[in-house]
């Protein structure tokens, strides 16, 4: 019974350095810090979106046109008006369509400086780059959390079958140990 006894101990190792429960608080920890940075990746994405978005509407085409449309009204009010003065200044139809151009220009010229009066276009690309570098940071810390979730979560339960192994050659050798010490009482 002595030797199944010693023989027993021998295959318990010594001291016991599968710490499950400080695993589990830094499973914790990384699982919050992952949180965490899935928020961050959400807001970058949405404010990249939202950047594009006024990048597309300061660089649209209609800026091109829209000037454009303003020198050829100016140049029309320019020509009647030369007409108009040319004819005596007693024509009310053509002083009626100056008017009317003149109208025209001020509607154009009213939606030109609103449409610049935004964030300059450089200042946007500039936001936009930090927000892609935000993006590209936040997923690879995404992916390196996870990577390290996986890991423990993979030496936790490599640590509760060692525990589970290890408390069942305890059980055993105290019933081995159990055994020994009856066995000396008779």
């Amino acid at each position: 019974k002595r030797q199944i006894l010693d023989n027993k101990l021998k295959l318990l190792p010594e001291g016991d350095d599968f710490s499950v429960s400080s695993s589990i608080g830094m499973l914790g920890g990384l699982q919050a810090q992952l949180s965490a940075q899935k928020t961050n990746l959400i807001a970058a994405q949405v404010s990249l979106d939202n950047i594009n978005k006024q990048i597309g509407a300061a660089g649209s085409p209609t800026g091109t046109s829209n000037n454009e449309e303003i020198i050829s009204l100016k140049k029309n009010i320019d020509d009647l008006w030369s007409k108009y003065v040319a004819n005596g200044s007693n024509d009310a139809d053509l002083l009626e369509r100056i008017n009317g151009l003149r109208g025209q220009l001020q509607q154009k010229l009213s939606a030109t400086s609103q449409r610049t009066s935004g964030t300059p276009v450089g200042d946007l690309v500039r936001r936009k780059m930090d927000l892609e570098v935000q993006v590209d940071v936040a997923n690879q810390t995404i992916n390196d959390l996870q990577t390290k979730i996986n890991s423990i979560n993979g030496s936790v339960q490599s640590s509760a079958s060692k525990q589970n192994l290890m408390q069942s050659m305890q059980n055993e050798i105290d019933v081995a140990r159990q055994d020994y010490m009856n066995a000396n009482r008779l």
